[in-house]
């Protein structure tokens, strides 16, 4: 991994040390099959412990996530994105960042842990070839999402 990439892990890592691991019940949003089934390969698990094969189980899964479980669990993602910009993690973090569901975690997310996202949103910038398209992501705004007019 490049330097400057393996910087941005540690400072993923870093961020977002401590946060809580969300109860089995806390994990989705609401009840049905794709949610329990979420929370069952979750459920009981760090973001350490989210390797490959449940990674591969839990991709197109971000949005249903609680607050609690997107804050938990984000990392995973992030690692997974900023280790491959190009990875499936990646391009469903970037769906999940652009939803407006449930990332209001109790005490919101802290500066650091907005400014990794951010470093993983300029990193997607820096490796946009043509085939994204990161028309939405408006580089000035430090910490919040815009959108351009298209």
């Amino acid at each position: 991994m490049p330097a400057d990439r393996a910087q941005l892990a540690q400072a993923v890592q870093d961020a977002f040390a401590g946060v809580p691991r969300p109860s089995a019940d806390a994990i989705v949003s609401h009840v049905c099959d794709e949610c329990w089934d979420l929370r069952d390969l979750l459920d009981g698990r760090t973001v350490e412990e989210v390797d490959d094969q449940v990674m591969f189980g839990a991709i197109w899964t971000l949005v249903p996530l609680s607050a609690e479980a997107k804050y938990y669990y984000l990392p995973a993602w992030l690692l997974r994105a900023v280790d491959d910009p190009r990875s499936d993690a990646s391009s469903d973090l970037l769906f999940g960042l652009d939803s407006d569901h449930r990332w209001d975690p109790p005490g919101g997310y802290t500066p650091a842990q907005r400014a990794a996202t951010v470093g993983y949103l300029r990193l997607m910038m820096d490796h946009a070839d043509g085939t994204r398209s990161t028309r939405w992501i408006a580089p000035s705004a430090a910490g919040s999402r815009g959108a351009a007019a298209h």
